[in-house]
C-alpha cells in the first residue's frame, strides 16, 4: 500500500501550514510537535514536507537579495512573494533540527510500534552503509547502537486520545443496533428515540474519532491502531476506570485545594485593605487633630490637705474638765516659780564669774530641781571633761527636795485634830510652802513581780461568770468631778 501522505498533500494540509509558517516560533512548534505529532512515522513525514519548502524559501530569498542588490525595477512573482512573506528559511532550519532531535530521542527511547519497526530499520541500516563508506566512525558507532535497541524493543502501542468516550460511544451504537433487530411494539417511547436518533450517535463518534487521529496520520493507519488500542481497553477496561475515577478525584481536589487557596489569598488581601484603610484614616485623623488649635491643659484641682491627727493622752479621757482646769493653773504656777528660779540662779552665777576667773576654774551651773513635767525625776548631770578639772569654787548647798502635796481629788481632806499645849511658831505652819511643793522626790521605780503562769483550762469545763458592782469596777456614781 502506498503511503497516503505524499509531499504535495502534506504541503496542502491545514496543520502542516500553520507549524511551518513564520508566526508559529521554534518553542511553540516543539510543543505542538509533542501534543499532536507522536508517531515516529507522523513525525518524519513533517520534516519530509519541510525540507523542499525550505528549499523552495531558499530560491526566493536568493532572488529577493539578488533583486535588492541590483536595484532593477523587477518583482517576484505572486507565489513566491507569498511565500517569501509567509515562511523564512532560518525559522524552518530550526524546526527540522528540533523534529530531528524529537526523532532521534524517541528511537533512543525505544518508543517504535511492531508497525514501524521494519521501517526504521531499513532506514538505520541505510544510513550506516553511508556512515560506514563516508568513514564516520562516531555516526557509525551511534547507528549501530540504535539498531540493537529497535531490534530488542518490546510491542509499543501509541495511545490514543478519548479512547473511553469512543468505547462508551461504540457501545451505545451497539445497544441502538441491538434495539434495530427487536420488534417495533416491543420497544418504549425512550428506546424508539434512541434508535431514531442512532444517526446523530454516529456522527459524534465520527467527530471523535476525528479528533483523536494524531496529524499526518492515515486513515486506515489510524482506524488498525483505534481497534487495537479498543482491544486492549476492553481487556484492562476496569483498570483504566478506576485510573480514570482516581484522575478524576485528582482533579476535583486539586480545583477544591486552587479554590480555597484563592479564598484565603482573598480574604488576606481584604484584610491588607482594610488596615491599609484604617491607617490612612488614622493618619488623616492624626494630621486634622495636629491642624486644630491646641487648648491648654484643665487646670487639675487642688487637693484638700489631710487633716492632722493629734495625740491624746488617755489618762485625760477620765479626768472632769474642773479638775483639768485646776491642774493646768497648778502647772502655770509650777512654770512661772522655775522661771524665776532660773533667774535668781543666773543673776548669782554672774556675781561668782570674778571669782572663778582668777581661780581658773569653770563656775558649776547650779542644778535644776526637778519639775512635775519632766516626771519627777532630777535632771541628769553634764559629762566630766577630759581634761583635769581646776579647783571648785564654793558653792551654795543645794535645797532639800520637799513632797509636793497635791489637791485631793476626791474631795477635801478631814481636818486634823487638835494638839494640846503650846507648840510655838512650828504649831502655826499648816502645811509646806508652794515653792517647796513644786520640788518633788524622784519616784521610787517599781520592781514588777513575775506572775506564774495560769493553770491550762481543763476540758469540758463551762466559763463561769461573776457579777461585779460599778463601785467595784472603779466608777462612783455620786462623784462631783463627773457632774
Amino acid at each position: 500500500m502506498t503511503d497516503p501522505w505524499s509531499p504535495d498533500e502534506i504541503a496542502a494540509d491545514y496543520h502542516f501550514l500553520t507549524l511551518a509558517s513564520c508566526k508559529t516560533i521554534p518553542e511553540a512548534f516543539l510543543k505542538t510537535v509533542e501534543e499532536e505529532v507522536v508517531g515516529w512515522t507522523q513525525k518524519k513525514r513533517l520534516v519530509e514536507g519541510l525540507r523542499p519548502l525550505l528549499a523552495k524559501i531558499e530560491v526566493v530569498e536568493q532572488k529577493l537579495s539578488v533583486i535588492k542588490a541590483v536595484g532593477k525595477a523587477k518583482h517576484l512573482e505572486e507565489d513566491e512573494q507569498h511565500l517569501a512573506n509567509t515562511y523564512a528559511s532560518n525559522n524552518l532550519k530550526e524546526k527540522i533540527a528540533a523534529v530531528n532531535s524529537s526523532i532521534q530521542q524517541q528511537t533512543e527511547e525505544g518508543r517504535i510500534t511492531s508497525e514501524e519497526r521494519p521501517t526504521v530499520l531499513a532506514q538505520l541500516n541505510t544510513r550506516k552503509d553511508k556512515a560506514k563508506a563516508e568513514n564516520k566512525e562516531k555516526v557509525l558507532e551511534k547507528l549501530e547502537r540504535n539498531i540493537g535497541i529497535v531490534s530488542k524493543l518490546k510491542p509499543y502501542q501509541l495511545p490514543i486520545a478519548n479512547i473511553m468516550g469512543i468505547h462508551k460511544l461504540n457501545r451505545s451504537l451497539a445497544e441502538v443496533e441491538a434495539l434495530e433487530k427487536r420488534p417495533s411494539k416491543s420497544l418504549s417511547v425512550d428506546q424508539h428515540d434512541r434508535v431514531e436518533k442512532k444517526g446523530k450517535l454516529e456522527e459524534e463518534i465520527a467527530e471523535t474519532q476525528r479528533k483523536s487521529r494524531l496529524w499526518f496520520e492515515g486513515e486506515f493507519e489510524f482506524k488498525a491502531r483505534l481497534s487495537r488500542g479498543l482491544q486492549e481497553f476492553i481487556k484492562n477496561e476496569e483498570e483504566m476506570l478506576r485510573k480514570e475515577q482516581e484522575e478524576a478525584w485528582e482533579r476535583e481536589r486539586e480545583e477544591e485545594r486552587k479554590a480555597i487557596e484563592e479564598k484565603r489569598l482573598a480574604a488576606e488581601r481584604k484584610r491588607e485593605e482594610e488596615a491599609k484603610k484604617l491607617m490612612e484614616k488614622l493618619e488623616a485623623k492624626r494630621k486634622e487633630d495636629e491642624a486644630k488649635p491646641k487648648k491648654s491643659p484643665p487646670l487639675q484641682p487642688k487637693k484638700a490637705p489631710k487633716p492632722k491627727g493629734m495625740k491624746i493622752d488617755n489618762n485625760l479621757l477620765f479626768v472632769a474638765p474642773a479638775e483639768l482646769r485646776r491642774k493646768e493653773e497648778l502647772e502655770r504656777e509650777k512654770e512661772e516659780i522655775r522661771r524665776k528660779e532660773e533667774e535668781g540662779s543666773a543673776s548669782e552665777a554672774e556675781e561668782e564669774e570674778p571669782v572663778a576667773a582668777k581661780e581658773g576654774a569653770k563656775p558649776k551651773e547650779p542644778e535644776k530641781p526637778p519639775t512635775a513635767s519632766s516626771g519627777g525625776y532630777p535632771a541628769s548631770a553634764p559629762a566630766a571633761p577630759a581634761a583635769a578639772a581646776p579647783p571648785k569654787a564654793e558653792a551654795k548647798p543645794k535645797p532639800k527636795p520637799v513632797k509636793v502635796v497635791l489637791e485631793n481629788k476626791w474631795g477635801d481632806a478631814p481636818a486634823a485634830p487638835a494638839h494640846s499645849g503650846d507648840e510655838g511658831e512650828e504649831g502655826e505652819a499648816t502645811g509646806p510652802s508652794l515653792a517647796e511643793a513644786v520640788k518633788v522626790e524622784a519616784p521610787v521605780k517599781e520592781v514588777k513581780q513575775k506572775q506564774p503562769p495560769p493553770e491550762p483550762k481543763k476540758k469540758g469545763e463551762k466559763k463561769k461568770f461573776t457579777k461585779m458592782s460599778v463601785n467595784e469596777l472603779g466608777f462612783e456614781a455620786n462623784n462631783p468631778n463627773y457632774n
